[in-house]
């Protein structure tokens, strides 16, 4: 892989036998020191995928127990491994776009 992704991910993608065609880092609540990090991902099979290296193995807890159970306004998990998250992408505004007063 080619791309400058967090180890975390790049061995999960491996795992899962993606390849990566681009990959943009879209984090907009951090600075670039940050632990957290969002990229969206273009697989070489056209899919677009959000990838995610959280800021704890707390929060991906969290995930693996409420986003199955959310509604379809929320991404669908793919793969869950420590920090590294790979989920659905839903195309729409970030947080970023819409400002945190709207949220």
């Amino acid at each position: 892989m080619s791309f400058p992704l967090p180890l975390p991910m790049q061995e999960l993608i491996e795992e899962l036998g993606f390849e990566v065609s681009e990959a943009l880092d879209i984090t907009d609540l951090n600075g670039p020191a940050a632990i957290r990090r969002t990229y969206r991902l273009r697989l070489a099979d056209g899919r677009v995928i959000k990838g995610r290296i959280l800021s704890s193995l707390e929060m991906g807890k969290r995930m693996r127990r409420w986003l199955p159970v959310l509604d379809d306004r929320f991404p669908k998990l793919i793969a869950l491994q420590g920090r590294a998250t790979l989920e659905e992408w839903i195309d729409g505004r970030g947080l970023g776009e819409i400002g945190r007063a709207h949220v």
